[in-house]
């Protein structure tokens, strides 16, 4: 896939303990706010070797919880 320059992602949320809900940023001129089931997530994120932004508060737990709920399926 092209090159995506500076590309990252910010956790904000996880929704039916199964979708991540994120920000996706290429540098400072485009943010998105996307929803993706998690495996599809971390191919988005691999794919266009996005850097992963600490989460906050209440999504980083979300986050960390489905990760390792997920890990080995």
């Amino acid at each position: 896939m092209g090159d995506w320059g500076d590309a990252s992602v910010r956790v904000t949320g996880v929704r039916r303990s199964r979708y991540v809900e994120f920000d996706f940023s290429i540098g400072d001129e485009l943010v998105v706010e996307l929803v993706m089931p998690y495996r599809e997530f971390c191919n988005f994120c691999a794919d266009r070797n996005a850097e992963m932004l600490p989460a906050e508060g209440e999504a980083a737990l979300a986050y960390m919880e489905l990760a390792e709920r997920l890990a080995d399926t």
